[in-house]
């Protein structure tokens, strides 16, 4: 049976200082494709959205199931992966990931240019061709000097009105040291950083 990105994630955190850390953080899911093997980096085209959408009822709510267990919810959903951009293109399978969302009774954490972004959100290490990522397939695809990361994430948060978040992806060699530059550029920038959802 497939895990989701969503329960691996969980379960890395249950053997780290669990109980610390469900009081301390905000809680997103981040469900994929069923595409274990290629970190759901992998486009599914051929998944129908009905399944589709049942995978993320699945993924996301086993998800807050567990949260409840800890008093605490998941708030939003951000797709992860070759989902997100699936999202982002606006087909069948944006709907039913949308529609899930619905079900679910919870907002969508997306670029800004998508109808279906309740949040809007920025990338800190990705490069942009005008208002998409570009794919990780081409060359420059992923910003790797954290302070190239930090003046594009600057630049994003002053551009853009409808900007909740900015994401680092934390499985780059140097995410904590991007991390670090990217809150410090912002924050020098007079930017006031906190949790874009209040917690529950």
């Amino acid at each position: 049976m497939f895990t989701s990105l969503c329960l691996i994630v969980f379960n890395s955190f249950r053997n780290h200082t669990f109980d610390t850390f469900f009081f301390v953080f905000n809680f997103q899911a981040h469900p994929s494709f069923e595409d274990r093997d290629n970190f759901g980096r992998t486009p599914c085209p051929s998944v129908a959205p009905d399944v589709l959408r049942d995978q993320i009822l699945w993924q996301v709510g086993a998800l807050d199931a567990l949260c409840r267990g800890y008093n605490r919810r998941v708030q939003y959903i951000k797709p992860h992966g070759a989902l997100y951009h699936a999202v982002m293109e606006g087909g069948a399978q944006a709907h039913a990931v949308y529609e899930a969302s619905q079900i679910l009774k919870l907002p969508l954490l997306l670029m800004p240019r998508s109808k279906f972004a309740t949040y809007g959100e920025g990338f800190a290490e990705r490069r942009y061709d005008g208002d998409s990522l570009r794919p990780r397939t081409e060359e420059g695809a992923v910003i790797h000097d954290a302070g190239e990361a930090a003046e594009q994430s600057v630049l994003l948060a002053r551009n853009h009105v409808d900007l909740h978040t900015i994401c680092v992806h934390g499985d780059s060699p140097n995410a904590v040291e991007v991390a670090r530059s990217v809150r410090e550029a912002l924050t020098n920038a007079g930017y006031i950083l906190g949790p874009f959802v209040p917690m529950v």
